[in-house]
């Protein structure tokens, strides 16, 4: 094998190295300097026998290294938004129980104890906490479909990789 630096028509040079069957292995970009075509060939000639080969033929034309930092972010975004979604079910669970506190206060205005018969109080306050127990439910059966889904799409997304 050997390397050949060339002149371009323009007066840039680059280089070929080329095996012994004369065929080209490999050609560099042009450089405005024969110094630096000549210093380009000195580096890979010293640093090729040590040079890593980094394996991008595979189906995400992304090296295991890249692959696993890709992954890894993947990871950091699940968590980031397994805690938004967390945050969220707390934010909606407080907001129901004030919802129902503020709901309690209105009914006991509305239908005082001594108005209204205990019993007719007691019984919207049960409907109303069967309601909202209902939207909770309803909110939390919706979140976890979402994080099931998510889930579901990492693992597809991992496997692709």
């Amino acid at each position: 094998m050997y390397f050949a630096i060339r002149r371009s028509k323009d007066g840039q040079y680059w280089w070929r190295a080329v095996g012994d069957n004369n065929e080209i292995m490999a050609a560099s970009e042009l450089m405005t300097t024969k110094q630096s075509c000549e210093h380009a060939v000195r580096v890979i000639k010293a640093e090729a026998a040590a040079a890593s080969v980094h394996d991008q033929s595979g189906p995400t034309g992304r090296t295991a290294v890249e692959d696993t930092g890709a992954r890894h972010a993947t990871v950091e975004k699940a968590t980031e938004l397994s805690e938004r979604v967390l945050e969220e079910v707390k934010n909606g669970q407080q907001s129901a129980i004030e919802a129902v506190r503020h709901f309690m206060e209105s009914v006991d205005k509305a239908l005082s104890l001594h108005g209204e018969s205990p019993s007719r109080r007691q019984e919207v306050i049960d409907s109303a906490l069967e309601m909202s127990e209902k939207m909770v439910q309803t909110q939390h059966d919706f979140l976890r479909s979402v994080v099931q889904s998510a889930g579901e799409t990492l693992g597809e997304s991992s496997k692709k990789e």
